[in-house]
């Protein structure tokens, strides 16, 4: 019995991925937009966001590959399941099969993820994330960690990096707590996470019935500094972003429009900033 409750509680990848329907693949590719007197079209491509995934028939996927700005294959993934179908391991590689890092997940008898570690290229860990759930299968505290040297990031930012921790300190680097409310502002879960280390940092963010999120706020040292709120169509699609900040940072909104097939799934996505398009993205869909 236990078995057959640890497949349910595995969404499948289309789950994951938001699709309707029994998807074989999706290929997704980027531009720049360009505004030509009053209609939006293709610019250059662009070097990120472009990607190709291939799913079974059974709902897992297949694989994953990373594409450049003329749609050439770069990394791929490679996706590992259990015997209950639900995904332990995700292997990033070259596409010679160089093992660039790998993602390998746990879960408990109830079949929830409760650790995914992150190990390199020779298999040391890089970081950890572990979750805690209630007996109904809430998450309520996730906890990540980070080993990582962080070379990269504090080249950039001095002594500290981005999230405020220096590149000596390792182990825990933040800690949500997610509560879980009927009546909250409309929101029916809200996370609070705070960030370990020289900055007090932490973010409050509110997801509604559907688990989309709503409202997005972020604090330096208790102070607020910007407030995001979003809005979302029926299909359960972001199409408004808008940036409320209490800093010297100019406030902005972002919007998206889109195009859908007759599965629901969309194809083709416009985002703007401030009401000027920026990018434009395909997405091809064939189902089985």
């Amino acid at each position: 019995m236990q078995q057959i409750g640890y497949a349910q509680h595995c969404p499948t990848a289309w789950k994951e991925a938001g699709l309707k329907g029994k998807v074989r693949s999706m290929t997704t590719r980027k531009f720049k937009a360009v505004t030509e007197g009053d209609k939006t079209v293709k610019g250059e491509p662009t070097g990120w966001g472009n990607y190709k995934v291939l799913f079974r028939k059974d709902g897992t996927y297949e694989s994953r590959m990373e594409l450049d700005e003329n749609g050439e294959e770069t990394d791929r993934k490679a996706y590992v399941y259990d015997a209950s179908m639900c995904l332990k391991e995700t292997i990033v590689m070259t596409m010679d099969s160089t093992v660039k890092r790998r993602w390998k997940r746990t879960y408990d008898e109830r079949g929830n993820t409760n650790e995914v570690l992150q190990l390199n290229a020779i298999g040391e860990l890089v970081s950890k994330t572990i979750s805690i759930y209630t007996e109904q299968n809430k998450e309520v505290e996730r906890l990540d960690y980070d080993f990582s040297k962080k070379e990269e990031e504090t080249t950039s930012y001095g002594e500290y990096d981005f999230w405020g921790y220096t590149e000596k300190e390792k182990g825990l680097v933040s800690r949500t707590m997610l509560t879980w409310d009927t009546d909250l502002d409309r929101a029916i879960r809200t996370d609070v996470k705070s960030y370990i280390g020289k900055d007090d940092r932490s973010t409050v963010s509110k997801y509604n019935e559907r688990g989309q999120l709503i409202e997005s706020k972020m604090y330096f040292n208790d102070e607020l500094y910007c407030t995001t709120t979003y809005v979302n169509d029926k299909n359960g699609m972001k199409i408004m972003a808008t940036h409320d900040y209490n800093h010297t940072w100019k406030d902005h909104t972002e919007s998206f429009d889109y195009e859908y097939d007759r599965k629901g799934n969309w194809t083709l996505k416009v985002e703007y900033r401030n009401d000027q398009a920026k990018y434009i993205t395909e997405r091809t869909i064939v189902y089985f």
